[in-house]
């Protein structure tokens, strides 16, 4: 019985133990399928940092297969530990070992450089593992992959400073608008207070211009009048018979003579050129044969060569027969440069050639074999009053207005006047003049890419306008009043307008008043065509420029140029490996208000135009290791190039293969390099330009 007991009593611990023992099992079972199923990696290790069990997020993240053996990984080069700056960490400062030495859990970010070369940020969670006595048996290290999490925070704080920084500037922006509106009201009230003021100061002006005038025809009539009564009686003395053989009185008399045609030709130059700078020359066009016209204006002059016994020899293009301009001013000019040619010559002749240079264009050119000027005084001798030094000089007399008066009728004609000289051997003086003058409401050529409105009453002004800018690329309009120029600039929207200051039907502040308060107006420049050529009131009144008149060729170009708005966005590649040559055109280009790019070989320039797409090209060819053909050729395989507009500009002499392999990529021009100005150069390329916005507009529609 005992026995039987004892037996049954094992037997029933036995199944006590196997019952304990399912369980255990179970319970580890359900550990380590938790173990691995968690998503953070576990590592648990030595307290010597050897690690005995990864589980599947762990080995996930470290880069190890899932039954990977832990004892044959080399964890030196399986996970290097950085810094999350990428700094290295020594092994005695990583988590794991500062949990042993510290007995304690220790939290940190670390960068995981694993074999293959992935970098991960995780965010590690390292403790020791202590056993009965307190001692640490191992370390358990939990660790999560937070690289996504980093990231998504970084982008989040560059976002709120980004917020932030634009928070400011638009509370700077809110600011700096209420201080504008603020002045702008201040400056309406102080406008239309100048407003009055300078309508009172109009009229003060208007009435010193009308005295003005009559004190020029008042002095003109009483200076001319007793000098036109010597000069006529001493010609009536010097034809009496009864005077004939008394040789003392004669020379006397031929004295006075001569004498009162010298001060003639003064008092004339000093009012002639008083009323060219009041802008009141009254250009008279009309048609003319060039021959008569050169032949009579000589002989009015003709005797100061024939006392010296100089040669005159004229020469006319038989191409030139007619040519329309104003005939007095025409004289006026050219009697001027013979006289001066005369005055300065003691020895050989004078040669006086007239010569078609295109449709448009004709010049005239005088020459002597008198002193010559000196370089140094050549670039003053069409200032006033300026006459140059010398014996020779002395003896000729005048003003020193001569000059000044041919270069200011020249520009009133639009053309231009340029000398040539040696000293002691001669000076050569050219007159570039239109032969044809357009109508003045004729525009310019279609591919005009800038609109001007002119109000102008005046159709001798609208002319000579419609002259300075030919073969330019601007649009012209014109109004001859203020009504209607105010009606044409909201309909048409032009860049630019050119208003007159005496207008009529209104005055010229009810105009600029108009101008600024309608919003269709509002932002449009004005320039002011005055006689007065008071810059002063540019400032009260808004005005973009001034213009004083007469109203010359290069003052006129020079102030629309500075108005011109290039289109938004418009850039310009310039491919030249000539640094000067690049430089200089960029910078007239960005005069234009263009943006513009460089690049000094082929190589930089494709390199740029594979992420860029500018909307022209102007492309050298003769440039070392990739030229220019090739550059074309590259160009035209690229995407973004195969319809990009290319300017040839270079100073190749180009033979016909060459000039039809160009054609064949579609090249929008090819230019020489030398053959036009650099104010030629940009209208072809404001032109093609503008070709293409046009054509860009018509797709678009």
């Amino acid at each position: 019985r005992y026995l039987l007991e004892s037996l049954g009593s094992q037997l029933a611990v036995a199944l006590l133990n196997s019952q304990v023992f399912q369980e255990i099992n179970e319970v580890r079972a359900r550990l380590e399928a938790t173990f691995e199923q968690m998503s953070d990696g576990v590592v648990i290790g030595t307290p010597d940092a050897r690690p005995l069990i990864v589980n599947l997020a762990g080995r996930r993240i470290l880069g190890l297969e899932p039954e990977q053996d832990l004892a044959s990984v080399d964890w030196v080069e399986q996970a290097q530990i950085y810094s999350v700056e990428g700094e290295p960490i020594a092994p005695e400062d990583q988590p794991y070992q500062r949990a042993v030495r510290y007995n304690a859990t220790v939290r940190s970010d670390l960068q995981l450089h694993i074999r293959g070369g992935r970098v991960v940020l995780v965010s590690v969670s390292a403790s020791p593992i202590k056993d009965s006595e307190g001692q640490v048996s191992g370390v358990v290290a939990v660790f999560r992959d937070v690289t996504i999490e980093r990231e998504r925070e970084r982008r989040l704080s560059e976002q709120a400073g980004e917020l932030e920084a634009l928070n400011q500037e638009l509370t700077a922006t809110n600011e700096e608008l209420e201080m504008q509106r603020s002045e702008l009201e201040v400056t309406n009230e102080e406008l239309e207070s100048q407003r009055a003021q300078i309508e009172t100061q109009n009229q003060d002006l208007l009435e010193a211009d009308r005295q003005k005038n009559n004190f020029l025809a008042s002095m003109s009539h009483e200076l001319r009048t007793p000098l036109n009564s010597i000069l006529g009686f001493s010609q009536l003395l010097l034809r009496n018979k009864s005077l004939q053989g008394q040789e003392q009185i004669l020379t006397q008399l031929e004295r006075i003579y001569q004498n009162g045609k010298i001060q003639l030709r003064l008092v004339n130059d000093i009012l002639d050129l008083a009323k060219i700078k009041a802008g009141k020359v009254e250009l008279q066009y009309t048609r003319v044969a060039i021959e008569p016209l050169i032949r009579e204006t000589l002989a009015s002059v003709e005797s100061l060569a024939t006392q010296k016994g100089l040669a005159v020899r004229i020469e006319i293009d038989p191409a030139l027969e007619m040519v329309e301009t104003d005939p007095y001013q025409f004289s006026t000019i050219l009697s001027n440069l013979l006289s001066n040619a005369f005055k300065y010559t003691e020895r050989g002749g004078v040669e006086i050639l007239a010569r078609s240079v295109s449709a448009q264009l004709f010049e005239v050119v005088v020459r002597d074999s008198g002193v010559g000027i000196a370089p140094e005084e050549q670039s003053t001798v069409f200032d006033e009053f300026r006459r140059l030094e010398g014996a020779a000089t002395r003896r000729a007399g005048g003003t020193g207005l001569g000059l000044t008066i041919c270069k200011r009728l020249v520009s009133l004609l639009g053309g231009q006047i340029s000398l040539k000289s040696t000293l002691g051997q001669g000076s050569t003086f050219t007159v570039l003049l239109p032969s044809l003058i357009q109508q003045a409401t004729v525009s310019v050529p279609a591919s005009a890419n800038l609109k001007v409105l002119v109000i102008e009453d005046d159709p001798q002004v609208q002319q000579l306008i419609a002259t300075r800018l030919i073969d330019q690329p601007y649009q012209l309009m014109f109004a001859p009043d203020s009504i209607e120029g105010i009606q044409i600039a909201r309909n048409e929207q032009p860049d630019v307008i050119v208003l007159d200051t005496i207008l009529p039907r209104t005055d010229l502040w009810k105009v600029l008043f108009e101008l600024r308060t309608d919003t269709a107006t509002a932002t449009i420049p004005v320039i002011l065509q005055s006689v007065q050529g008071e810059r002063g009131l540019s400032i009260p009144l808004g005005l973009a420029d001034f213009l004083n008149r007469p109203v010359g060729q290069e003052s006129l170009l020079a102030v629309l140029r500075r108005r011109r708005i290039a289109p938004e966005g418009e850039a310009i590649l310039i491919i030249d490996d000539n640094a000067d040559g690049r430089e200089y055109l960029a910078a007239c280009l960005r005069d234009e208000g263009y943006t513009v790019e460089l690049a000094a070989s082929g190589l930089e320039a494709l390199t740029y135009l594979e992420a860029h797409r500018p909307q022209l090209v102007i492309l050298d060819l003769m440039m070392p290791q990739m030229d220019g053909f090739e550059v074309l050729r590259r160009l035209r395989l690229l995407p973004s190039g195969q319809n990009l507009p290319v300017l040839i500009l270079s100073a190749l002499d180009l033979s016909e293969e060459q000039r039809q392999t160009l054609l064949a990529q579609q090249t929008e021009q090819i230019l020489k390099k030398g053959d036009q100005t650099i104010d030629e150069l940009i209208i072809h390329l404001n032109a093609t330009l503008s070709e293409l916005r046009k054509h860009s507009n018509g797709q678009v529609a």
